[in-house]
């Protein structure tokens, strides 16, 4: 769902900087042409790079794609997405539930921001891992970016007061990222409301 809000033509403008690369990557434009040229001469180009990615990676949810291929997929097209720590049996919930709702409105919200402030000339991989720390599962991203992205306007800004907000409501801790370019969001659950010996689930 996130992938397809993000590839859709009303969102392209959050994927800018991924449009570009991959413009310059497939020979489409020259390598020296910078943000502002491409924002103010290549919208054509743009929109048709988004299509394309919007068809193909619908086409590979029709097919039901796995998730090792929908990763293959995004590396191809934005990056490499390591998932770390997430193969646990210790974690379970039931499908539709709270904890479930929960979980895709966090990662989603985290996700997003992975998208739209992802930037890396070496193409380092954005990490995504579940540790656990002090009676907490902490989900982490790491993500790679530099202060121009950061500072476009691709949004509210308002998604780190809201996962703020949603962390005081279910007693979680948020830790804001700190406005470098290794861009890291840690986000910390009570084990109880994951670990499937701290109580039943949701």
């Amino acid at each position: 769902m996130m992938m397809l809000h993000l590839l859709s033509a009303s969102s392209v403008g959050k994927i800018q900087q991924h449009c570009m690369a991959y413009a310059k990557a497939t020979g489409k434009i020259d390598a020296s042409i910078t943000p502002k040229v491409w924002n103010d001469e290549y919208f054509e180009l743009e929109s048709e790079i988004q299509k394309e990615w919007e068809n193909s990676f619908s086409e590979l949810l029709n097919q039901s794609g796995s998730l090792q291929e929908s990763l293959n997929w995004i590396e191809q097209h934005f990056f490499k997405l390591e998932l770390v720590g997430f193969e646990r049996a210790d974690i379970q919930f039931k499908d539709y539930s709270t904890t479930e709702s929960f979980l895709t409105i966090l990662l989603n919200e985290i996700l997003v921001n992975v998208f739209k402030y992802y930037s890396s000339e070496t193409k380092e991989p954005v990490v995504l891992e579940l540790l656990e720390r002090d009676e907490h599962q902490v989900i982490v991203c790491r993500n790679p970016s530099v202060r121009r992205e950061r500072l476009a306007m691709k949004g509210s800004g308002k998604g780190h007061v809201f996962l703020s907000a949603l962390a005081n409501k279910i007693g979680s801790e948020f830790s804001k990222p700190k406005p470098l370019d290794n861009f890291v969001i840690e986000f910390a659950i009570p084990n109880e409301l994951l670990i499937t010996n701290q109580g039943d689930k949701e």
